[in-house]
């Protein structure tokens, strides 16, 4: 049918395909959510079957997850402040402060409109759930990005409190016999934590659903530390060992990713600011020492990188660094003496300590050489004399 009013006229099926190509070329939107001190192993992937969390489950249909990731610091702020920056903690002024630029000054200068709620170490802003709830459903017609700190409920609701019995759980091999009851104690605390934080997640999933956004998000779900509950006879977090140091990190964009898939490259807290740039199409700055990653979420290819570097204990007693590379481990002091070796594909457990091994020499000294780059390449003070440091 001709139009003769002067303007054009479209079909239905033509302004459905109009629709359609720009909702595949718009950018995405961003929801990063951080549990505090949530460990990797309690992940399905790592074969943590005793965590009741279906969101999570669901996040793991649907997107993909980095089976080896781990906090650049187990710390707390320091290592949220990393996530934010693309930087380590020792290459910031203050290790828990955040310099531009950050993932949220850059999606800024991009026209995102991006914020945090919760601790993020440097940028903070109070609220909860709610808050986070009323900022998506505020922000539909925009390209936004949000970063929402939650943390574990203390003590946790009855009705997820429920949810375990201390004396069911299986715990890991690396937990002694004399804390055993203190340990299942602690994990069914701590299991009953991460489950409501998952319920949690859940109403912000739920929000992107109603409001027709989950296609065009990126969600990542991912942790600042993880926890020890026992094992090797210590509580808590900022330590080299599995247990403490690797995080869960899960991606989801249905736009562009399908869901289902594992990636076993290394993965570190750095390096999240930099994928999450690059899947919005905003240039990376050369401040951010963190890899970009963004190939392997897309399509689970590129070139994995070869180790990651981690710090700990910063400017107090035990301060160390670590390196891992494939499955070796190396952990060293402040003075570059190696205090722990393990290979983490014979010991998961890290329960047999190879840093005096004689028929380890070669391995330790091309381990050791290898952070020393590490150390040379961001800057880390521990490359210079003590008397500078």
């Amino acid at each position: 049918m001709k139009d003769t009013s002067g303007s054009a006229r479209f079909s239905r099926r033509e302004l459905l395909a109009a629709a359609a190509v720009a909702r595949q070329s718009r950018r995405p939107n961003l929801l990063v959510l951080l549990a505090g001190g949530w460990r990797a192993q309690t992940l399905p992937a790592a074969g943590g079957g005793d965590l009741i969390a279906p969101n999570l489950d669901r996040l793991f249909r649907e997107g993909v997850c980095f089976s080896r990731a781990y906090a650049c610091c187990p710390a707390g702020a320091p290592a949220r402040a990393s996530m934010l920056t693309g930087r380590f903690p020792h290459a910031m002024r203050t290790p828990a402060r955040c310099e531009d630029p950050t993932l949220i000054s850059e999606l800024k200068r991009a026209g995102y409109s991006a914020g945090c709620i919760g601790d993020w170490g440097c940028e903070s802003a109070p609220g909860g759930v709610p808050a986070a709830i009323q900022y998506l459903r505020a922000n539909i017609p925009n390209d936004f990005c949000l970063c929402l700190s939650l943390e574990p409920p203390a003590p946790p609701p009855e009705s997820f409190a429920r949810l375990y019995a201390a004396r069911d759980f299986r715990l890991r091999d690396n937990v002694p016999e004399d804390l055993d009851a203190l340990a299942r104690q602690a994990h069914a605390l701590y299991y009953a934590q991460c489950s409501a934080l998952d319920s949690e997640a859940g109403r912000l999933l739920k929000t992107l659903d109603e409001t027709g956004m989950a296609q065009d998000t990126i969600v990542v779900f991912t942790s600042d530390r993880g926890d020890l509950l026992g094992s090797h006879g210590m509580e808590s977090a900022d330590d080299p060992h599995e247990e403490s140091a690797r995080v869960p990190l899960v991606i989801r964009y249905p736009r562009r990713i399908q869901g289902g898939g594992t990636i076993d490259f290394l993965a570190s807290g750095v390096d999240l600011a930099p994928a999450l740039l690059a899947l919005c199409g905003v240039d990376v700055p050369r401040s951010m020492q963190g890899r970009d990653l963004s190939e392997a979420i897309l399509t689970g290819q590129g070139d994995p990188p070869e180790s990651i570097y981690a710090e700990g204990r910063l400017r107090a007693r035990g301060e160390w660094r670590m390196l891992v590379r494939g499955l070796d481990k190396l952990v060293v002091n402040t003075r570059l003496e190696v205090t722990h070796l393990y290979n983490l594909g014979q010991d998961p457990y890290e329960m047999t300590n190879l840093a005096t091994d004689g028929t380890q020499r070669r391995k330790r000294d091309e381990l050791l050489a290898l952070l020393r780059r590490w150390i040379l390449r961001t800057g880390d003070r521990l490359s210079r004399p003590p008397s500078v440091r």
